[in-house]
């Protein structure tokens, strides 16, 4: 009577974390003004300290201060150096919940699942990553051909501040999206969800397999492509290596770059499309083709800035905290553009300088002067805020971890978590601590999915 009651209350458990997980996933939606991401995350924290028991063990608090503690760090000094406004005020505090949450749910996922709670989460999360690539697809043939689905009624993401979510390529192939305001934040979250199934399950169907690769692929990601493509050669000099070679892995990987490589023309595929009609353009023959194989390899301005950025030596390795992070990354764009409008109206005739004082003559990216630039880069935004000395943390657990293991399942792992470095998200949050605490559990302690 007492394991069917336990074994009840842990499929209860599992549920409310994958209803959380869906939350999160639902980006492009809010509630009376609040985005529902925001609920998925607060149910997954207040989940995870509930459960943590982080004030009942003096050992848990003592390794959250001490985390929180090398977090806070830098965010102080910019404080105490800085004039910080009430909006700077907010966007820090917002931040530093983020965090606060990351470590909470991942310190829990470390310790919660263990024997059958592991077999029933991974059960569960199977079926979700299903249904969201199904509707992936769906919303990528209803937005070809306007057919029906869920009102986006959340801000999008783009340059030029708060506006409608976009679902129209003017000049591009039509991309899947799923129900995130951009495709890459849905390759952000899905990518990682889906190497796990694919990596972990034992037996798993063609079809499900084919689903899943094809709403991934149907993204045209260039940052899916490339760390696919470094996936798959990975895994071959693993299977090198181990002397074994298992179809499930290779076929999803290659699937999900064929299926990224095609282009589909929404105007040429459905001409009577709204925005085809609107924008009267003219349909073109090639409905389907892979005419962009050959620029897989191209970097888009926003992420060859932030590695030039990067490299440039002007990130301070000590730590600037988050408030530092948009204003000087867009010193460092704007740089050249300041300086040609600076030289453009000194010399301007007199009359057009007393005319047009506010004006800035000339050509170049103007845009970027008052509409502030995300990095692209959650490294970059870590590196920024809280300087080297976490990475070196992290850098040295990681070689702790690979001599205790010495297994390939080690290296899988690493390359799993490192995509988080490099996706656009602008720090660690409570979807993410899930995920990296569930990816130890299931590739460094061995638990094999039957």
């Amino acid at each position: 009577m007492q394991i069917n009651k336990q074994s009840s209350q842990n499929t209860y458990e599992i549920m409310f974390l994958m209803v959380s997980v869906l939350l999160v996933f639902l980006d492009a939606y809010q509630i009376f003004g609040i985005p529902i991401p925001w609920l998925g995350m607060t149910l997954l924290f207040l989940f995870a300290l509930t459960k943590y028991k982080l004030f009942y063990d003096s050992k848990n608090l003592v390794i959250v201060s001490i985390l929180i503690a090398i977090v806070m760090i830098p965010q102080i000094i910019y404080i105490f150096f800085n004039e910080v406004s009430q909006g700077e005020i907010q966007y820090l505090f917002l931040r530093l919940l983020n965090i606060f949450s990351f470590v909470i749910v991942l310190l829990f996922s470390l310790t919660y699942f263990r024997n059958e709670k592991i077999m029933s989460f991974f059960d569960t999360w199977k079926y979700l990553i299903g249904v969201m690539s199904a509707l992936t697809i769906y919303i990528f043939i209803a937005q070809i051909y306007d057919l029906s689905e869920f009102i986006r009624n959340r801000s999008n993401t783009n340059l030029f501040g708060d506006s409608d979510q976009s679902t129209f390529w003017l000049s591009e192939p039509h991309r899947a999206m799923g129900t995130f305001r951009e495709p890459v934040l849905f390759i952000s979250y899905m990518i990682p969800l889906s190497l796990i199934l694919f990596f972990e399950k034992n037996k798993i169907s063609f079809f499900s397999i084919l689903t899943i690769s094809l709403a991934l692929g149907l993204s045209r990601s260039d940052l899916l492509r490339i760390y696919i493509f470094l996936g798959l050669i990975l895994y071959v000099v693993i299977s090198l290596y181990k002397k074994s070679f298992k179809v499930r892995k290779v076929l999803s990987l290659i699937l999900i770059l064929l299926f990224s490589l095609i282009s589909i023309k929404e105007c040429a595929v459905s001409p009577n499309n709204q925005e085809c009609k609107e924008l009267n353009i003219a349909t073109d023959v090639r409905v389907i083709s892979f005419e962009d194989i050959d620029n897989v390899t191209e970097v888009d301005n926003d992420r060859s800035n932030t590695l030039d950025y990067l490299t440039s030596g002007n990130i301070n390795f000590v730590g600037d905290g988050f408030n530092s992070i948009v204003k000087n990354f867009q010193n460092y764009v704007t740089e050249e553009i300041n300086k040609e409008m600076y030289l453009t109206n000194r010399v301007l005739p007199e009359y057009l300088n007393s005319r047009y004082q506010a004006q800035n003559f000339g050509t170049g990216d103007y845009p970027t002067v008052f509409y502030p630039r995300n990095t692209q880069s959650l490294f970059v935004n870590l590196l920024a805020a809280f300087g080297i000395f976490p990475l070196i943390i992290i850098s040295l657990l990681l070689y702790v971890l690979v001599l205790k293991s010495k297994n390939t399942r080690v290296v899988e792992f690493i390359f799993l978590t490192s995509f988080f470095f490099i996706i656009p998200i602008e720090e660690f949050n409570a979807l993410t601590g899930l995920i990296l605490g569930y990816a130890y559990t299931i590739f460094i302690r061995k638990q094999i999915i039957e």
